[in-house]
């Protein structure tokens, strides 16, 4: 591609990580495939320190939502719109890239102005009372859907790409088993439970949290490593059987997990499927748009994973936990089969493909000139 070129992620912020974490899994693949790709973020995630730490610099936007009350959603609109004009008039992108549920409106009032290709990375498991977004979909030069578990069939046209489910880490990137089980002071012997159930920004997950954890602990080999959201509060628990941690990704601890008990936004879902960790399901019946439990009856059609509903009782939890325990093998070879593929390259390799038209293009503008 000869001379260096800018792409320019733009991630909003939602009820977890999710948005910021499959842009910085394309981001980091996209360098792969060209080094000399300059890569920025612009954000309205809280978690700015995760991009930092990737190599990438950004700027960051607060949301409206921790915005003053005397700001209009209008006002807010018009601030990412002039942030984004000069953004752009700095770095001269040659592409955005958004991950988000639905498009701001300050994007989208001068999307055909910014003179850059617009590429947009959009899940589809929606509730059924969400709007057709086709029409959104249309202003985007292209459109890039992770996969859930349902679509088998590909769908791509020209301006709509499918590709695998998006993960941070490939499975080789994660710690190994052991390196995890000595610092954690673990024998093979003992069972350890990952149990994390989002950032709690939607409504608290608290009381099914330690439910789940007095279950787990009856027995006297179980372990449990409580996994904290970067974004999200500290939990109480000074148990000695209870590792608490809060760092990024969560998964880099999966080779040494043997149960999970998750909740099921799209990235911990695939994530603990892809690893083949047998898991209880705990869908969020709240969100506004993403449709959680259906995602999970999907898996738990396919064995690959066990549903809980938010408003199940103590025994229904118990009861849960033993199904899963009971067909733990049949589960991992079933939630391994279901995903065999990080989606992150191929979804880099889609953009790479858009920035590399416009390079061909610019290259017979200056022959003709």
């Amino acid at each position: 591609m000869g001379k260096s070129k800018t792409v320019l992620f733009m991630v909003t912020n939602g009820a977890g990580l999710g948005h910021l974490t499959r842009g910085l899994a394309v981001a980091r693949r996209l360098k792969e495939m060209n080094p000399k790709l300059d890569i920025i973020f612009y954000t309205t995630s809280l978690a700015t320190e995760v991009i930092r730490e990737a190599g990438f610099m950004f700027y960051y936007t607060p949301t409206k939502s921790v915005m003053p009350d005397s700001v209009t959603g209008t006002q807010w609109n018009q601030y990412i719109s002039r942030q984004l004009s000069d953004i752009i008039e700095i770095h001269h992108p040659i592409a955005l890239v958004y991950d988000g549920a639905f498009p701001y409106i300050g994007l989208l009032s001068n999307l055909k102005a910014m003179n850059v290709r617009s590429i947009w990375i959009k899940r589809e498991c929606y509730k059924k009372e969400i709007q057709n977004l086709e029409p959104i979909e249309a202003l985007f030069d292209l459109v890039i859907v992770p996969k859930e578990l349902s679509e088998d069939v590909c769908r791509d046209t020209i301006k709509k790409k499918y590709c695998e489910p998006i993960m941070f880490l490939d499975q080789e990137e994660a710690h190994a088993r052991e390196q995890i089980r000595q610092m954690l002071k673990i024998s093979e012997e003992e069972k350890l439970f990952y149990i994390q159930l989002g950032a709690g920004t939607i409504n608290s997950t608290d009381a099914v949290i330690y439910n789940m954890m007095d279950i787990v602990l009856k027995n006297p080999s179980h372990r449990v490593l409580l996994g904290e959201s970067i974004i999200g509060k500290q939990l109480e628990c000074n148990h000695p059987h209870v590792f608490k941690i809060r760092s990024y990704p969560n998964s880099q601890y999966f080779k040494a997990i043997d149960y999970a008990v998750s909740a099921a936004g799209y990235n911990t879902f695939h994530e603990l499927l892809f690893f083949g960790i047998p898991t209880v399901f705990v869908p969020n019946m709240n969100t506004s748009m993403d449709d959680q439990l259906a995602r999970v009856k999907m898996a738990e059609q396919k064995q690959a994973c066990v549903c809980l509903e938010e408003d199940s009782s103590i025994d229904e939890y118990e009861q849960k936990i033993e199904e899963m325990l009971h067909v733990t093998c049949a589960m991992r070879k079933n939630a391994l089969s279901l995903i065999k593929e990080n989606g992150a390259r191929q979804a880099a390799y889609y953009i790479y493909q858009q920035i590399d038209a416009i390079h061909l293009r610019m290259n017979e503008i200056s022959q003709k000139i």
